[in-house]
């Protein structure tokens, strides 16, 4: 027995485990160990409870009840006897901009860095703090660290840079894997194994580390951030500290210190989908062993806490099944969900999509990433145009995108001693589609950590820091790369073009801007080639590509069969035919003589969401574009778009909009466990609708009032500003 109180009661597990199996009969000898606790011990006996809780107060903490928990039963039961106790009670909002009641604190404590947030690069930032050389705290919600590779389940990479700490960490967990048994396959690791193989690196290295604790203030003097405060098991604390390493995932440091942030689709606000991972039983050659399943479960707003909690409960919800065979049963619920993407500080450096594109190199490099927008989503029209040249008209689905990332993305605006080592560093939401990686924000978090400590050192703020110093310990660790893969150059993407092969090696020709080049390709015989050429001056701004795009258009052009690259996330088919993409480049280039093209292709039948939004979207930049456009006709048009339902308005987030345009059976995704993740999308056309007639001084409370009502913060959102 070990008890919880015991600061490195984690690091005693493996051997707990090694002399399980050593007392184990023969015939359990493949048995699997599906998941461990982190406390130790299997029942509360701490004080007595308190004398009296106020009338909306409902205990479910095991430590504060009169009577031992001896199981999970009990523990259960006591969160539904607090929840019944407060259910009922009438509910009232604290006025928001009021100040905050005091809070008293029983401690104070002093150090040289605090790592706020545990997870995937806070870990990570912990480690590379203290091993160079600074006495660090480590703050996380959960009990454990590491994030999404440990609590998330998701336990393996997609892309990403290898080197670094991790790869050190990443050993160690797999080492422990034989102790679990058939657990992972090969390249991956038990989730279990990675908190133990931190808590084990937190202990060499001397990181201190709170559980079950949250930051909920802070003490900011001018730029330097000076104290933070923390609800702890022990009740509140506050901790000063030389420096500061945001590792929340949704900038909660940096927001509360006042830093910008930014974050969002420009079209509608949203973030990538969260997952809900769960484990489940698998037999692979005859032989007992574990699997998980990843899928997107719908939409979360991670910066609301209301709106966090229903998407774990919404995630959870979906894994209820009438009935379980033995071999298809859920074992386990990974406590942290999967969220892909949050707000992003802005920062001194933000990395964009075409720093990727053009494999970018900064003097202030912490290392490479590398990987491929993987935006689980299909909807590319609410997207930057970037994304959707990149994506639609160059079609390079899993076209490696790779750059330095510099030093400055990790440094908030406005702030001297905070360093943001996690997702939420500086990046555009559609940079963040492949900069979101496991490996890239542990390679975050590194640099961050190592910068930290180093500043803490020579006494300097995060911008003073000695940056050639800092790389050379990035390059001891294998963090930092010298060298890149070499980007396709311009003499490949004018042969692409020619050839009409659409590629990212056609992004060279629209950077630079060769408009005798591509307005020859325009003329051309070759349709192919006089499309791409459309697209690429479509992307300037250039209307001498509205007449091949309105043509595209008239033709419901196809454009070339989709190849077996043009997938997304779990093989999800996300190319569209040449025409969808033509009525959504016509808002770069388009003028007044589109919009009867336009207006005819509203006015058919039964036109599937994906249309309708693309088309309002180019409405609204028309809008923008051209002041001599005929309005009353515009907003006609828009007013068409709405009339009546499109006839997928209740759809999954993840599907083929190709396969739906052509009556063909959606494909069934390798992810796909036959949870309902359907849920009605019709807001986005809604919103886009809204901001049309908002701009044309027209009333929108129709549109805007019943989803200012949705229980989903990620759709109120958009619709807020709406209702001023």
């Amino acid at each position: 027995t070990v008890r919880s109180a015991d600061a490195d009661s984690r690091t005693r597990i493996p051997d707990l485990v090694a002399r399980l199996r050593e007392e184990l009969p023969a015939s359990l000898n493949k048995a699997v160990m599906t998941h461990c606790s982190g406390p130790l011990d299997c029942a509360y006996e701490g004080p007595a409870p308190a004398a009296s809780l106020p009338g909306n107060v409902g205990n479910a903490a095991a430590r504060y009840v009169d009577t031992p928990l001896r199981g999970l039963a009990d523990r259960v039961a006591l969160g539904l006897a607090a929840c019944q106790s407060v259910v009922s009670l009438p509910i009232s909002r604290p006025t928001l901009g009021q100040p905050a009641p005091a809070v008293g604190f029983g401690k104070s404590r002093t150090t040289d860095v605090v790592v706020a947030g545990g997870g995937t690069g806070g870990a990570i930032a912990a480690v590379a703090a203290a091993e160079n050389g600074a006495k660090v705290l480590c703050l996380d919600l959960m009990p454990f660290v590491g994030g999404i590779g440990s609590g998330g389940g998701i336990n393996g990479y997609c892309k990403g840079a290898p080197g670094g700490l991790f790869e050190q960490i990443d050993q160690r967990a797999r080492q422990l894997c034989s102790l679990f048994g058939a657990g992972r396959p090969a390249g991956g690791w038990h989730h279990e194994t990675k908190k133990l193989a931190f808590a084990e690196r937190f202990a060499a290295a001397g990181v201190e580390f709170l559980g079950d604790t949250i930051v909920f203030d802070v003490e900011t003097e001018g730029s330097r951030l000076v104290a933070v405060h923390a609800s702890t098991p022990d009740g509140p604390v506050r901790i000063v500290a030389k420096a500061f390493v945001d590792g929340s995932g949704d900038a909660d440091l940096c927001r509360r210190a006042g830093a910008p942030c930014q974050g969002g689709r420009p079209g509608d606000s949203v973030v990538l989908t969260f997952s809900q991972v769960a484990g489940h039983v698998a037999v692979k050659n005859d032989a007992l062993g574990m699997g998980s399943v990843n899928y997107d479960a719908g939409h979360v707003d991670p910066t609301d806490p209301e709106d966090f909690s229903r998407g774990r409960v919404h995630g959870v919800a979906q894994f209820l099944r009438d009935r379980y065979t033995p071999l298809a049963r859920f074992y386990y619920l990974a406590p942290v969900i999967g969220l892909r993407q949050s707000v992003h500080i802005c920062s001194d450096r933000d990395v964009t999509v075409s720093d990727m594109v053009q494999h970018r190199r900064f003097p202030d490099s912490i290392g490479p990433t590398l990987a491929f927008l993987d935006t689980h989503a299909i909807d590319f029209e609410f997207d930057d145009n970037e994304v959707v040249f990149w994506l639609w008209v160059c079609r390079n689905f899993r076209g490696e995108l790779v750059s330095d990332l510099p030093y400055g993305m990790l440094l908030p605006q406005g702030l001297d001693n905070v360093w943001v080592g996690c997702r939420a560093a500086g990046m555009t939401t559609a940079a963040a589609y492949s900069l979101r990686m496991e490996r890239d924000i542990q390679r975050l978090g590194e640099a961050a950590g190592t910068a930290a400590a180093l500043a803490v050192a020579a006494c300097c703020t995060s911008r003073q820091v000695d940056i050639a110093d800092l790389q050379n310990r990035l390059r001891a660790t294998g963090s930092l790369s010298d060298t890149i893969p070499p980007k396709p150059t311009l003499v490949d993407g004018l042969a692409a073009l020619r050839a009409g092969e659409p590629s990212g090696a056609l992004w060279p020709v629209y950077e630079a801007k060769l408009a005798a080049e591509v307005g020859e390709a325009l003329a051309a015989e070759s349709s192919q080639t006089s499309w791409l050429a459309a697209c690429i001056l479509a992307m300037w701004g250039d209307d001498r590509a509205e007449a091949r795009l309105l043509q595209a258009i008239a033709e419901r052009e196809q454009g070339p069969e989709p190849t077996a690259a043009a997938v997304g996330a779990f093989g999800q088919r996300i190319v569209v035919p040449n025409w969808l993409t033509a009525v959504v480049l016509l808002r770069r280039c388009g003028t007044a003589k589109c919009l009867p093209a336009l207006a005819a292709l509203a006015a058919e039948p039964s036109l599937v969401l994906n249309v309708r939004t693309a088309l309002a979207l180019t409405l609204e930049r028309l809008l923008q574009r051209c002041p001599m456009l005929d309005q009353a006709a515009v907003l006609r048009v828009a007013d068409q778009l709405v009339q009546t339902d499109p006839p997928d308005r209740v759809c999954k987030p993840s599907r083929s909009i190709d396969l739906l345009l052509k009556g063909e059976p959606q494909i069934k995704l390798g992810n796909d466990i036959g949870s309902d993740v359907r849920e009605d999308h019709g807001w986005q056309l809604h919103v886009v609708v809204a901001r049309i007639r908002r701009a044309l001084g027209e009333p929108v409370a129709a549109l805007v009032e019943p989803w200012l009502a949705d229980e989903r913060a990620t759709i109120r959102r958009p619709f807020l500003p709406l209702a001023e």
